[in-house]
């Protein structure tokens, strides 16, 4: 349940940035070299869409829900098995 509800979460969050990316239009008298020198003297994470949902941290809590899934799924079976004989 935790990977997806990460995994809604994510979806959710980037759905939300393409929207807004794909609505945006910029203004009639917009001067491309200061908006260029804008974006030159932003921190690298504020340009990384990825840092800003913290993609990477998401992941993996996707990928140890998973691998915690899996593993109580084995266990299972392991004990049933043995159960059973």
């Amino acid at each position: 349940q935790l990977a997806y509800n990460k995994q809604f979460q994510l979806q959710t969050d980037l759905t939300g940035v393409a929207q807004t990316m794909m609505s945006y239009q910029p203004p009639e008298d917009l001067d491309v070299a200061q908006e260029e020198l804008a974006e030159q003297s932003m921190p690298k994470d504020m340009k990384d869409i990825k840092s800003y949902l913290r993609f990477d941290g998401q992941r993996d809590v996707i990928d140890g829900a998973e691998n915690a899934a899996a593993d109580s799924a084995i266990a299972l079976v392991q004990t049933h098995c043995s159960a059973s004989k």
